[in-house]
């Protein structure tokens, strides 16, 4: 993972792990709540860690399908931006750019509804993409609980667990509060 090509410079490939492991500790945060699906994407990541869609939470009493929402609000985007004269190929790639980005704010705005500070850095957001946002702390209470280093630490421990799991299916359950999950 530590090459890199010309479509996928050094800063694209931080980047894109740094979410993976954003993505994974969100995860951790809401399982102590929800019931997950995961999707695994058919087409492998080679060159960065490999970013799992949520397919859906739910519970005993709410069911989200979080991928719905997701392309939902991309695809209003999409046709947002064409009706602004952004072509129809450029905002179809954003579209796929921006599934990632609108995932993870989905997934804060829950852990935050949760009672979770999220703190953030937002960037990007150039030419009219959409901004990203960093995490930089997650607090419960005023207690951080977890900050950038940690983040990056057991995101990449729990990564390596569904990559694993994620070779031999095409999507992966984790049942409310995972014993590896709420151990890391």
């Amino acid at each position: 993972m530590s090459k890199h090509t010309p479509n996928h410079p050094p800063r694209f490939i931080e980047l894109r792990n740094i979410q993976a492991y954003e993505l994974m500790i969100l995860l951790s945060i809401l399982n102590k709540t929800f019931n997950i699906t995961l999707n695994v994407p058919s087409k492998k990541a080679v060159v960065f860690q490999q970013f799992l869609s949520v397919e859906t939470l739910w519970n005993k009493k709410e069911y989200l399908n979080v991928n719905y929402i997701v392309k939902e609000r991309c695809e209003k985007r999409m046709k947002k931006e064409v009706q602004e004269g952004v072509s129809q190929k450029t905002a179809l790639r954003r579209k796929h750019a921006n599934m990632i980005v609108e995932m993870l704010q989905l997934l804060i705005d829950f852990v935050r509804e949760l009672g979770y500070f999220v703190e953030t850095k937002t960037f990007g957001g150039k030419k009219g993409t959409l901004k990203e946002e960093k995490i930089i702390g997650i607090y419960i209470e005023n207690k951080l609980i977890c900050n950038e280093k940690e983040i990056k630490k057991k995101g990449k421990i729990i990564m390596k667990k569904y990559s694993i799991t994620s070779n031999e299916m095409s999507s992966i359950v984790i049942h409310l509060n995972d014993n590896f999950l709420q151990s890391v």
